[in-house]
């Protein structure tokens, strides 16, 4: 038995790492890129790199566990990747080990864990230090503690099982304040399945509120506040999807979410319908808990209200917050494939009776078919690293002690892409040795300016470098754009564009190298001499505009900063959307200009196809916007 076990454990970590191999992506550069960055920047022991004031930064079971995987493999993309791997493989032993406690199968278990590997649900994290996904596996664990709790014989037991039970629950809580959510699960299963064992739930809930009070209590001795936490993620109280609803509609907010995702979604959801009434009539209350635990949960995650009047939910409509479900869902389908399979042998053909029987007498075969089949049917990608090797490249290539001016994410970033190359450049250029750079970086000061007069490069992630402004142009924090640094702002006379890498095929990472004697002169181009009459006021009513414009000889093949100067009451009124036109290669650039009532610059960096012969541009407003005025535009080239 204790063999068998083993193996399956094998067997099914080995199919965890195939499938996370399989569709493994390039790092992002959204929140999984931010709990990296906080775990990475506190093992690295920098400054400032854990701060109080950002929600990301109290979520410490997710950057905390990018520190452990750092201490163990050390830095960069390593603890990036492990983390998410780690998460996906407690989740598919814990989908494992419950479906076959509950549906008492390792065949329909193999089945519940392999469709929790490919679920649409996890898509977009499986391979992504999020806290959807771990969110699922907390909860899983505070679920497995809680049962065990229901079950202990001697007061001991009980009570160790109750603390573990809390502990989990305080752990969810910190992973994501909707953590908490499965606290009203094990209330209800509780009074659905134990209600003789309700003192037993009391204490899982002393437990939790124990090991929360302690969290609290820590964040008391920095901030005076008890409720810091909590009052920390009250500041995404009344973000965008989170407007106020008719009562009677929060059910089903979600529900169009568990159906959509190509083949596998629909599929998952009628097997898992199949599974509820197939598990409900087992007399096992275990095994009704599945149930319980999807519907209960649902119920929180789509119910769950952040403001009582108007009623305002607390989750936003993003797929990503049901990730926490998939253990569930995957048992679910699970058991609507015995359910399945119970039925078709009470058929009257007895042609599909046997047929039935021999599957189940020699399951391996099939259950292999089924993982070949999700591998076909998954719409999650394959195997894609995008710009990763291309940037990799770029940092070996540099000479060691080259001297780098970038902002403190760009320096981030880059010891993420490749920590060894990283390590051998200098970031310091004039700060005292060892130091992270500044965040601030766009605005023109003098230290700033002396620091980059003293490198060799100028480094920059334009939607890292932008985040800040945007954000508090966003919250109407400021009208009036402060004075740009002048190697952004300007950087032609002093720095070549001597490489740029899209992201998703938007241009995002920007290297600018210090310009030699024997360089090739850069050259400029203002908006009348590329055939714009400006400035150009939109009339507020076409929702999309577009024009063509002819490629000058001096552009095609060049690496060109494109300077625009803008007016708007919206911080991004609008997308531009650049299709170049007479090349082989197809290329597509998008960008959202950031601008400020009154008046500010922006600049996008791109490279230009060599035999391209017009750039057809596609504006696109935003349903909010009302004005936008382009008072000017220079493009400045350099060659590659």
């Amino acid at each position: 038995m204790k063999n068998n076990i083993i193996r399956s454990v094998a067997a099914l970590l080995l199919l965890t790492a195939l499938v996370f191999v399989a569709y493994l992506k390039r790092p992002g550069l959204g929140d999984d890129f931010t709990y990296w960055k906080v775990g990475f920047e506190i093992s690295q022991g920098v400054p400032g790199g854990w701060r109080l004031d950002n929600f990301h930064d109290l979520r410490w079971p997710m950057w905390g566990a990018v520190w452990l995987f750092s201490k163990i493999l050390g830095p960069g993309l390593l603890p990036y990747y492990a983390v998410p791997f780690f998460y996906l493989s407690v989740g598919a032993l814990l989908t494992f080990f419950l479906a076959r406690k509950w549906l008492n199968s390792e065949p329909l278990a193999w089945i519940a864990a392999a469709a929790f590997l490919f679920h649409p649900l996890l898509d977009p994290v499986a391979y992504r230090p999020m806290p959807d996904l771990s969110e699922g596996v907390w909860a899983g664990l505070a679920l497995v503690c809680w049962l065990a709790a229901m079950r202990a014989q001697g007061f001991g037991k009980i009570l160790a099982w109750s603390a573990a039970t809390g502990l989990f629950i305080a752990v969810a809580h910190a992973n994501r304040f909707t953590g908490i959510l499965i606290l009203p699960v094990l209330c209800a299963l509780t009074l659905w399945y134990f209600p003789r064992q309700f003192p037993r739930f009391l204490m899982c809930l002393g437990g939790a509120l124990l090991f929360i009070g302690i969290e609290c209590a820590i964040y008391h001795s920095f901030t005076g506040d008890w409720f810091y936490s909590l009052h920390t993620n009250m500041g995404a109280k009344g973000k965008k999807g989170t407007d106020p609803v008719n009562p009677l509609t929060l059910p089903f907010r979600f529900l169009d979410t568990l159906w959509k995702g190509g083949l596998l979604a629909p599929l998952y959801m009628t097997l898992a319908c199949a599974g509820i009434v197939g598990l409900w009539k087992k007399s096992d209350n275990t095994a009704r808990v599945a149930v319980g635990w999807f519907l209960i949960g649902y119920l929180g995650y789509s119910c769950a209200l952040q403001q009582l009047w108007p009623p305002r939910p607390m989750l936003r409509d993003a797929d990503r917050f049901l990730c926490a479900l998939a253990i569930p869902l995957t048992i679910l389908l699970a058991g609507g494939i015995g359910t399945l399979g119970t039925w078709l042998t009470r058929l009257p053909q007895p042609g599909v009776s046997a047929w039935v029987h021999r599957v189940r007498s020699r399951p391996a075969p099939w259950i292999l078919l089924f993982i070949a089949f999700l591998f076909v049917s998954s719409r999650r990608g394959w195997f894609d690293l995008d710009y990763l090797p291309e940037a990799r490249a770029y940092l070996s290539s540099r000479p060691a002690g080259t001297k780098v001016f970038t902002h403190r994410s760009m320096w981030d970033f880059a010891h993420l892409i490749d920590y060894s190359s990283a390590s051998k450049l200098d970031f310091a250029a004039g700060r005292p040795p060892g130091t992270a750079p500044k965040t601030s970086f766009m605005d023109r000061a003098d230290d700033t300016e002396k620091w980059a007069g003293l490198s060799d490069e100028v480094w920059f992630v334009r939607k890292l470098m932008w985040l800040r402004a945007r954000q508090e142009v966003r919250d109407g924090e400021t009208t009036a754009q402060p004075p740009l640094a002048t190697y952004v702002d300007q950087p032609g006379d002093t720095w070549r564009f001597a490489e740029l890498i899209k992201v998703d095929k938007n241009p995002e990472i920007v290297f600018y190298q210090r310009r030699k004697a024997d360089d090739p002169a850069h050259s400029k181009l203002t908006a009348e001499q590329l055939g714009l009459a400006l400035p150009w006021k939109w009339d507020g009513k076409k929702k999309e505009v577009k024009a063509t414009l002819a490629l000058p000889t001096e552009l095609k093949g060049s690496r060109a900063r494109i300077r625009i100067v803008s007016t708007s009451k919206l911080a991004q009124p609008v997308q531009v959307t650049v299709k170049f036109s007479g090349t082989k290669q197809e290329e597509i650039l998008t960008g959202k200009p950031t601008c400020y009532p009154n008046g500010g610059v922006d600049f996008f960096n791109i490279e230009i196809p060599p035999d391209a012969t017009e750039a057809q541009l596609e504006l696109r407003f935003d349903s909010k916007a009302k004005d936008f005025q382009l008072q000017a535009l220079e493009v400045v080239t350099d060659a590659p």
